[in-house]
C-alpha cells in the first residue's frame, strides 16, 4: 500500500475514487481526522484545474459538492483539490444496484428531483453551465436521519455562460451527449460549431430518464460501439420521443412516448414526467425548454402533496399516487382516481384506519401522511367480482429477456447472464414488497368491516328490543282500559300497531341475512405473503445470494487467466444462479402472484355483499325510526285517555323504561369503543332514545297536570 500525501492530508493510492482524463479521486484524511475526496491532477491538466476550482469557488450551495481548498502533493508537487467526501457513493452507483436496475423507487426519485433542481438553480443563478451532467457527476452523502443529500458535483468542464452566448469545447458523455456536440465529436470534427445551454438541458433529460427506468434513454443493439446508430437515433427521433431500443443489429427502432410499464412511478408522476423529459431530450431550439420554464415544471411537482390510494383493481401497481395541491380536498383525489382506475367518483368508497374518508375531508388536517405503510384504500360499490388483470407484466419482462449461461466459461458473457438474473430477483423483490403490503391492507380493511358491521347490527338489535318493549307496555295499557271502556279503542288505535309490527317486520329481514351471507372463510384461512415467514424476507435472502454470485462472476472476469480451479467454480455458481432463478419464479408465481390475485378478485365479491348489506342497514334504520315515531303517537293517545291509576302505571312503566334506555346507553358507549365505523350508528341511536324519553317525560308531565 503506497501512502501520498499533501501538505495537510494523506490517503493511500488503493483508496482511489474515481478516475478521469485528467485527474484522480482518493479517499484521504486531514491531519484532523476528516474524511476527504481528493483530487489530483496531472502535470498538464492546469486548464481544467484552474477551471474547476474557478467553479467551485464561486458555488456554495447544500446540494453542489463543497470546497476546501488547493493543495501541492509532496514530492511530485501535484496539484490537488481537497473537497467533500461524499459516503454513498455516486448516483451511478446507486443505479447500478440490482433493487434500481428498473429505476428508482418514487421517494428517492422525488428527492434526487428536489435537490438536482436546487443546485441547478443555483450554478446557473451564478452564471455556470455544467455541460457534463449525468449520474457518475453526481455524489450522495447520507444526512443524520438516514436520508440522501445529492450534490453536483466535477465541475472540470463547467464554465461561465449566459443564454445568449456559446462555447466550443467538445465535453461530455456520449449516452447523455446533445446531439449536435455528438456529430460534432464523432462524425464532423472540422467543422466551425458552437453550442449553447441546452447542452445541459438534453443531458439532464437523458439522466432523469436513466433514474426512472434504470437505462439510458437511447440504445443501439451493439452499445456506444455503434456511434452511427447511437447519432441517427438522438438526431432522427420522432417529435415527442423519449427512448429508442434497437433490438437487432441493423434493426428498426422501437420508439417510445411514454415510460416503460415496469417504471416503479406513479401514473401521476410518469404523466409528469414525459411531459418535460419530451421538451427536455428535443433537437428544434424552439420546441426545448428553457431552464425557467424546466424550473417552473419541476417547483410544480415538487410543491404538490403526495397521497397513497390502494386500489384493488390491479395486482400490477396496485398503490397509486395522487399530487394535489395544499388546499385540494378528497374530491381532486376521486376525480384522479377515476381517469387511473375507471371507477366512478360516484362509486367510490374511501377508507384509511379502518374509517371510511368523508368528501369533505381537509387532508391537510391529518398530520401523518398517506403513504404505502398507511395509504387511503379504493373500494367500488359496484364491483362485479374478478376484474383484476391476469396479465404478469413481471414475469413477461423475465421471459423475454432472459438469457441461459453458455456451456463454456466465458467471464463476460457469465457475468451479463448473472447480473440479468439478478436484476431479474430484485425486480420481484421490489414488487413483492408492495403486493405484500396490499394483501395486509386489504386483509386487515376486510376485518375491520366485519366487526363494523356486526356492532352495527347489535346496535339495530337494541334499538328494535327497546321499541319492541315500549310496544309491550302500550298495548298492556290498551288491553286494561278496554276492560273498563270498551269505546275507548278506536280503529286508528288498531292501525297504528298493526303499522309498527309492520315496520319491525320489515327490520327483521333486512341487512343480518345479507350480511351473514358475504362472511367468506376461505379468505381467513390462506397462508398470505405478510404473515409469518414472509416473502419479503425470503426475497430479501434470495437477493442477496444472487448479489454474492454475481460478484464472484465479476472478481472473475477480471482476471487475465482463468485457471482451472475457476472453470470448476463457474460450473458450481452457474447451477446455483439457476436453480435460485427457478426458486424464485417459483414461488412468484404459484404464491405471490397467485395469492394476491386470488385476494383481490374475492375482495370484490365481498364487498358487493358488504355494500348490499350497507345499503340494508341504512333502510332498517329508516324502519327502526318509523316504529319508534308510530310508539310514540300511539302511546301519546292511549296514555292522555286512560284513567289516573292507568296512567300512574304507564308513568312507571315509561320510567322503568327510561332505566332501559340508560342502560342501552351504556352498551352503545362500550360498542363505540370496540369500532370506529359504528360510532354514528350508535350516536344516531342515543339521539333517538334521548328523544324517546323525552317525549315521555312530557306525557308524565302532561298526565299530572
Amino acid at each position: 500500500m503506497t501512502t501520498r500525501a499533501t501538505v495537510n492530508h494523506f490517503y493511500s493510492q488503493d483508496d482511489c475514487l474515481g478516475l478521469g482524463a485528467t485527474c484522480e479521486v482518493f479517499k484521504g484524511i486531514s491531519k484532523t481526522g476528516e474524511i476527504r475526496a481528493l483530487k489530483v491532477f496531472g502535470l498538464r491538466a492546469d486548464h481544467d484545474m484552474d477551471r474547476e476550482i474557478k467553479a467551485l469557488q464561486n458555488l456554495r450551495h447544500p446540494n453542489i459538492i463543497k470546497f476546501y481548498g488547493m493543495e501541492e502533493e509532496l514530492g511530485s508537487k501535484k496539484l490537488t483539490v481537497i473537497m467533500e467526501f461524499c459516503e454513498g457513493g455516486s448516483l451511478l452507483d446507486l443505479l447500478n444496484k440490482p433493487e434500481n436496475a428498473y429505476g428508482m423507487d418514487e421517494d428517492e426519485f422525488l428527492l434526487l428531483l428536489k435537490h438536482m433542481v436546487a443546485g441547478i438553480k443555483h450554478f446557473r443563478k451564478k452564471g455556470f453551465i455544467h455541460r457534463d451532467i449525468k449520474p457518475a457527476n453526481i455524489l450522495r452523502s447520507i444526512a443524520d436521519d438516514g436520508q440522501s443529500v445529492y450534490k453536483l458535483s466535477d465541475f472540470g468542464t463547467a464554465r461561465p455562460l449566459d443564454e445568449d452566448e456559446f462555447f466550443q469545447s467538445l465535453v461530455g458523455t456520449e449516452e447523455y451527449l446533445h446531439p449536435a456536440i455528438f456529430k460534432a465529436a464523432f462524425f464532423d470534427r472540422d467543422r466551425n460549431r458552437q453550442f449553447d445551454m441546452s447542452a445541459d438541458l438534453w443531458s439532464l433529460g437523458a439522466t432523469l430518464y436513466h433514474c426512472a427506468t434504470g437505462r439510458v434513454p437511447f440504445r443501439p443493439h451493439s452499445g456506444r460501439a455503434d456511434k452511427e446508430t447511437m447519432f441517427l437515433m438522438i438526431s432522427k427521433k420522432p417529435e415527442g420521443v423519449i427512448s429508442g431500443i434497437q433490438a437487432k443489429h441493423h434493426g428498426e427502432v422501437k420508439w417510445s412516448r411514454d415510460l416503460p410499464d415496469l417504471c416503479p412511478l406513479s401514473l401521476s408522476l410518469k404523466k409528469c414526467l414525459t411531459k418535460i423529459l419530451a421538451s427536455l431530450l428535443e433537437t428544434h431550439p424552439k420546441k426545448l425548454y428553457t431552464f425557467d420554464e424546466f424550473f417552473v415544471e419541476m417547483d410544480g411537482i415538487l410543491e404538490k402533496e403526495c397521497v397513497t390510494v390502494l386500489t384493488t383493481t390491479t395486482t400490477i401497481s396496485p398503490f397509486s399516487r395522487i399530487y394535489k395541491d395544499p388546499q385540494q380536498s378528497v374530491q381532486h383525489i376521486q376525480k384522479e382516481l377515476e381517469k387511473e382506475t375507471a371507477i366512478a367518483v360516484c362509486d367510490q368508497k374511501l377508507f384509511c384506519d379502518g374509517v371510511s374518508v368523508s368528501t369533505e375531508l381537509d387532508l391537510s388536517d391529518d398530520v401523518r401522511p398517506f403513504t404505502m405503510a398507511r395509504p387511503i384504500i379504493l373500494i367500488s360499490s359496484k364491483s362485479e367480482g374478478a376484474v383484476t388483470t391476469s396479465n404478469d407484466p413481471y414475469m413477461a419482462e423475465i421471459s423475454e429477456n432472459s438469457v441461459s449461461f453458455m456451456s463454456t466459461c466465458q467471464p463476460e458473457l457469465d457475468f451479463k447472464t448473472a447480473r440479468r438474473c439478478r436484476d431479474h430477483i430484485g425486480l420481484l423483490h421490489r414488487q413483492i414488497q408492495r403486493l405484500s403490503a396490499c394483501q395486509q391492507h386489504i386483509v386487515q380493511l376486510r376485518r375491520q368491516l366485519r366487526s363494523n358491521m356486526r356492532n352495527c347490527i347489535k346496535a339495530k338489535h337494541l334499538k328494535a328490543e327497546f321499541v319492541k318493549g315500549i310496544l309491550t307496555d302500550v298495548c298492556r295499557l290498551i288491553e286494561k282500559t278496554l276492560d273498563q271502556d270498551n269505546s275507548m279503542r278506536p280503529q286508528a288505535v288498531d292501525k297504528l300497531i298493526s303499522q309498527i309490527r309492520r315496520e319491525l317486520d320489515m327490520y327483521s329481514d333486512g341487512c343480518e341475512q345479507k350480511f351473514f351471507g358475504s362472511q367468506d372463510g376461505s379468505l381467513e384461512e390462506n397462508s398470505w405473503c405478510f404473515e409469518s415467514g414472509t416473502c419479503v424476507s425470503k426475497f430479501a435472502r434470495w437477493l442477496d445470494i444472487a448479489k454474492s454470485l454475481c460478484s464472484q462472476f465479476s472478481d472473475r472476469r477480471k482476471k487475465r487467466r482463468v485457471s482451472s480451479l475457476d472453470e470448476r467454480m463457474t460450473i458450481v455458481e452457474k447451477k446455483q444462479m439457476k436453480e435460485l432463478m427457478a426458486k424464485c419464479v417459483s414461488h412468484w408465481t404459484d404464491h405471490c402472484y397467485s395469492k394476491t390475485k386470488f385476494l383481490l378478485d374475492s375482495f370484490h365479491v365481498w364487498t358487493r355483499h358488504y355494500s348490499e348489506a350497507e345499503a340494508s342497514l341504512e333502510k332498517t334504520e329508516d324502519h327502526l325510526e318509523n316504529a319508534k315515531t308510530l310508539v310514540i303517537q300511539l302511546a301519546s293517545q292511549v296514555i292522555s285517555k286512560s284513567p289516573n291509576d292507568e296512567s300512574i302505571s304507564s308513568q312507571k312503566s315509561v320510567s322503568r323504561r327510561n332505566q332501559e334506555a340508560k342502560s342501552i346507553d351504556l352498551i352503545v358507549n362500550k360498542l363505540i369503543q370496540e369500532t370506529k365505523d359504528s360510532k354514528e350508528a350508535a350516536r344516531s341511536m342515543r339521539e333517538s332514545l334521548d328523544s324517546l324519553t323525552e317525549e315521555f317525560e312530557n306525557l308524565e308531565v302532561f298526565n299530572a297536570n
